[in-house]
């Protein structure tokens, strides 16, 4: 019953009894690792009042409660690096495209929010373009191509991509998708480039 209650109660928008129900499910069932999913993403919402940031990947690995999955598309290869802890995007073929694609385990609310990487390119001028998709999107194709204003180094840097003044293009209350573009066809990375990506957050763009 605990977990029915939470069930309802999330999909009625009422996160904090939500949260209240899901937890007392865990705590005695704690092996379900779906309802731990669900609780922990209830827990870091976005949607928190005076929440400042919120972690999708940190040392190369998925916040659980917030990412449903993160899948490869396109040539070449995504691979996590134990030695740096980070995601590594290896364009694989000249003149062919390459991206990651991290979904989300429900919509989340960007307005007024900025994507923060950290990341470090193999050699130098490796480039990258972030997409998103909302819900509402009629099929795959990104309806918000964004790319940041500072360069990729060899060195760890943290870029940051602001949001708010895209809201024309795409719902940003309602994302359910977010891309890392980095093949030749889409941001013109020559074969066998690579990116390692550490840390991916959402904040506050005034933070």
């Amino acid at each position: 019953p605990y977990y029915l209650l939470g069930e309802i109660n999330l999909n009625t928008d009422n996160k904090d009894m939500a949260k209240q129900y899901l937890r007392k499910y865990c705590e005695l069932v704690p092996q379900d690792l779906e309802a731990q999913r669900k609780l922990s993403f209830l827990s870091n919402d976005i949607n928190d009042t005076g929440l400042q940031e919120v972690t999708i990947i940190k040392d190369g690995e998925e916040n659980s409660g917030l990412v449903k999955k993160i899948v490869f598309y396109g040539y070449g290869a995504c691979v996590y690096s134990q030695q740096t802890r980070s995601i590594g995007l290896i364009n694989g073929m000249q003149g062919r495209w390459a991206s990651m694609g991290i979904d989300l385990a429900r919509p989340l609310d960007l307005r007024g929010k900025q994507v923060v990487l950290k990341l470090k390119g193999k050699q130098e001028g490796e480039n990258f373009a972030l997409t998103f998709r909302d819900k509402f999107a009629k099929d795959y194709t990104p309806q918000l191509v964004l790319t940041p204003e500072e360069e990729v180094s060899p060195e760890w840097r943290e870029l940051t991509v602001p949001l708010d003044a895209h809201q024309a293009e795409i719902d940003l209350s309602y994302i359910v998708h977010i891309g890392l573009e980095f093949g030749f066809s889409t941001v013109q990375n020559p074969a066998q480039s690579t990116l390692y990506v550490k840390d991916i957050t959402i904040e506050d763009v005034n933070n």
